[in-house]
């Protein structure tokens, strides 16, 4: 019984979407025609400033990621359960429904997840690393985000032994570049155009030569 209300809530928790609320009741408009067209912490920043992208960031992080994960640890769930909990808390994030299946890249809710796990002095090292890397070379946030997905992508399999877990995030972080390809608009078109698909994937954006802060 207290799996299906963890499963009912996560499905509740997943699908509200923070970004969209403060910039549809508090800013008037609509997220996901404005900036990057994206209902996450950076398109807030990016559109309405530094403090309303840290309450959709915190939110996103620890009520979205974070937290779920703790009460399916404190809860003891199965295997089964709790790694089909895992996608479900993202997929919905990229897909609310009550977002007419629009949402965020899920990047910070999946963060939250990865320290969740275990493997929060893992995700402050890549953090610091691509950051540096991004203030002194390439000034682009979107290509240190997908190259600390890749990264975790390789080191996730040597550094948890749950191989559910592992193949959990994995499956998670798939899902990060494929919300990436896919956008907001469900463009399907993306997957035969090679220039867009490589543009979307490591810039997330459909072309390259845009400067982009995020």
């Amino acid at each position: 019984m207290i799996e299906i209300l963890l499963i009912l809530f996560l499905l509740l928790i997943s699908n509200i979407n923070i970004s969209s609320i403060i910039s549809t009741y508090y800013y008037k408009k609509n997220i996901y025609k404005i900036g990057y067209k994206s209902a996450g912490a950076s398109n807030i920043y990016t559109l309405y400033g530094l403090k309303p992208a840290i309450i959709a960031g915190l939110f996103d992080f620890w009520f979205k990621g974070f937290i779920p994960i703790f009460f399916l640890n404190y809860f003891n769930v199965n295997n089964l359960i709790y790694c089909f909990s895992l996608i479900l808390i993202v997929f919905f994030h990229m897909f609310s429904v009550f977002e007419k299946f629009q949402g965020g890249r899920g990047i910070l809710n999946s963060l939250g997840i990865i320290c969740a796990v275990g493997l929060w002095k893992e995700a402050i090292i890549i953090v610091i690393i691509f950051k540096l890397f991004e203030y002194f070379l390439w000034k682009n946030n979107a290509l240190s985000t997908f190259l600390g997905i890749i990264a975790f992508i390789f080191l996730t399999p040597f550094i948890l032994e749950n191989i559910y877990v592992i193949i959990s995030l994995e499956l998670l972080f798939v899902l990060l570049l494929f919300k990436r390809v896919l956008t907001n608009n469900i463009d399907l078109k993306s997957f035969l155009s090679l220039d867009l698909l490589v543009s979307r994937i490591l810039y997330d954006r459909d072309s390259n030569n845009i400067l982009d802060s995020r």
